[in-house]
């Protein structure tokens, strides 16, 4: 649980709730016993002579004695009635079974207020979907909110990502899934990273779109964190460019410089100038050498131009 809201008033408002439920089951309860009451009793036989049983068996007529015998005279078999007293009990069990109907109604509209009080109570309460770092907290505790406003940052450091502002004109040259090299800021460590999204529109003032490559677990670094990816240029011509190992070149004050062996088999210092970092080993060279020249990719000590070994 990230942050949690005072709840006093929804749980209020859940107690009047489940009150207001149970009394409407409780009337559930009774409209139903009334129900069965006049089914089986009902109110409009209980003056019939003899208070107890019609002239059918029990309290159930026959077809002639609920629709016929109204009349005058001596046909008549109800005679304190001026309507079939089964007339009236069908429409007292009609009412009885409407409040049934209408408690049941009002019961569903119980269970309902309660299950929205439930889910305002559920977001008092803020729960991360991931296990993660809070990196800002913006509130303390009894602060006053309002809907929309921030309240805490946190963060996946297990699964990170790199976003990048790529230039538009380079873009064309990704694809979601498609893998690059990138340089982290620790160590300059070098990692493959993979295209995991590419956003469908650009940046109207920096003509650039935002890319988000995904980083390989067990990376080091951290959110905030600052990074380098190398994206291919497809509208660059391609030209032969030496890529040689970082162990080849030789510092020599300020500028770098590797040794050749020339056509005599001598060692001829050289400077170069480097360009980017293909791989962790591995580094381009912009001019000062040729492709397929020979060179001391490990320099023994000692080594200066003429060297020659034996």
């Amino acid at each position: 649980m990230l942050v949690a809201l005072n709840d006093d008033g929804l749980m209020a408002k859940r107690r009047q709730a489940m009150a207001g439920l149970y009394g409407t089951e409780a009337r559930y309860r009774n409209s139903q016993l009334q129900y069965s009451r006049e089914f089986w009793a009902p109110h409009a036989l209980e003056n019939y002579p003899g208070n107890q049983t019609a002239p059918s068996m029990g309290w159930f007529p026959t077809m002639f004695e609920r629709f016929m015998g109204m009349g005058g005279g001596n046909s008549n078999p109800y005679p304190n009635y001026s309507i079939n007293p089964w007339v009236i009990r069908d429409v007292d069990l009609y009412s009885q079974g409407t409040n049934i109907s209408q408690a049941k109604s009002q019961i569903y509209g119980g269970r309902a207020r309660i299950q929205e009080v439930d889910s305002h109570i559920r977001d008092t309460r803020a729960i991360s979907p991931f296990e993660g770092v809070i990196t800002s907290k913006l509130v303390e505790i009894g602060d006053t909110v309002q809907p929309g406003q921030p309240l805490v940052k946190f963060s996946d450091s297990k699964n990170l990502q790199l976003k990048v502002d790529v230039p538009a004109r380079l873009v064309s040259a990704l694809d979601k899934g498609m893998v690059v090299p990138a340089k982290l800021d620790v160590g300059n460590t070098y990692v493959d990273v993979s295209v995991a999204q590419i956003y469908p529109s650009a940046d109207s003032q920096r003509h650039t779109v935002a890319v988000k490559f995904d980083l390989p677990s067990g990376a080091p670094g951290g959110p905030g964190m600052y990074a380098e990816v190398m994206v291919p240029d497809t509208n660059t011509p391609i030209r032969d460019m030496p890529i040689i190992p970082t162990s080849a070149i030789v510092q020599r004050g300020s500028l770098p410089s590797v040794f050749v062996v020339n056509q005599q088999n001598q060692a001829e210092l050289r400077l170069v100038r480097l360009g980017d970092q293909v791989d962790r080993t591995h580094v381009a060279v912009l001019s000062g050498i040729r492709p397929g020249e020979r060179i001391y990719v490990y320099p023994p000590s000692g080594i200066r131009s003429g060297w020659q070994p034996k």
